[in-house]
């Protein structure tokens, strides 16, 4: 289990994670998501694909508006976990 308690910001979260688990390419599935910004900052690089789960309709909305805006939604999506 890898835990980002105590980092600082999503880009350092995302750095750090992808550091510990040793993960340069593939598919990363983000479980607990809430509003996408760590699960933006994961897509280090053109080799990963990111796709976020989260419970909560409205955070799923605000992260998909999100990537959108950033221009990453396809690398990176969201969708409501039932």
């Amino acid at each position: 289990m890898v835990s980002v308690t105590g980092w600082s910001a999503p880009a350092d979260d995302a750095r750090g994670l992808l550091a510990q688990a040793g993960v340069t390419g593939g598919l990363i599935v983000h479980l607990g998501c809430g509003e996408g910004r760590l699960t933006a900052a994961l897509r280090a690089n053109d080799a990963l694909r990111v796709h976020g789960l989260d419970r909560d309709p409205e955070a799923i909305a605000g992260a998909r508006s999100m990537l959108r805006q950033r221009g990453l939604y396809g690398p990176v999506s969201v969708m409501v976990l039932e």
